[in-house]
């Protein structure tokens, strides 16, 4: 599972970028600069084959929906 690859701090980023937050808010946020912030979104993107702040959202939806269609399989069984 890709999510699962993501490190910490590239799954902290990307949750900043689908909250809406820019770059500069999250380099605020998590102490880092904003140049530091672009290259864990790049390396994100990268490990789960996508390109932009859309498919990453499209991802995350997808990751969601797996996981309520396993939980209805499992408390259904």
């Amino acid at each position: 599972d890709a999510a699962t690859h993501l490190r910490a701090r590239e799954k902290e980023v990307c949750a900043r970028i689908l909250y809406g937050m820019s770059f500069a808010g999250i380099s605020v946020d998590l102490g880092i600069g904003e140049e530091t912030v672009v290259t864990y979104r790049k390396r994100a993107y990268d490990r789960l084959g996508i390109a932009t702040q859309r498919e990453l959202l499209i991802w995350y939806l997808n990751l969601w929906d797996s996981a309520d269609e396993a939980h209805r399989r499992g408390a259904v069984h």
